[in-house]
């Protein structure tokens, strides 16, 4: 392993380095496919950046509409067509007729998905409207 591809990444960012490589490098030499959980766009780019090290790897962000903050990654051989992979993307529907609902933002909405077990990585974007929120997961 290259040690000097961490002077790149801040160090807190490591343990997400040293998984973004093991994906590249098994797509590349072991022909192995990963469909990660929703990515940052900081862990977009780390991901990205490192693929595009290896020779022969195909990748794919999606997150479930066009300009997507938090995208699944799709990491794969060359040779593997990503535009027909299933990327599992589901929209999670939370509506109500309380008229309170209408005050309710965004971080009300991650907080609750999240206090009830959820993972921050298993959440893409929420998109908050006076009825509730919808949810890709």
């Amino acid at each position: 392993m290259n040690l000097h591809i961490y002077s790149n990444f801040h160090p807190n960012e490591r343990p997400f380095v040293d998984k973004a490589m093991e994906w590249a490098a098994n797509a590349s030499q072991l022909h192995a496919v990963k469909l990660t959980d929703f990515l940052d766009p900081r862990q977009c780019f780390i991901v990205k950046t490192l693929a595009n090290r290896e020779k022969d790897v195909n990748l794919l962000f999606n997150g479930g509409y066009g300009g997507a903050e938090r995208q699944r990654a799709l990491i794969a051989p060359s040779y593997k067509a990503l535009e027909t992979e299933e990327l599992n993307i589901k929209v999670l529907s939370i509506t109500s007729n309380d008229p309170k609902v209408s005050a309710l933002d965004h971080s009300d909405y991650m907080g609750a998905i999240l206090n009830l077990g959820v993972k921050r990585d298993k959440v893409g974007d929420l998109f908050v409207s006076g009825q509730g929120c919808h949810c890709l997961i």
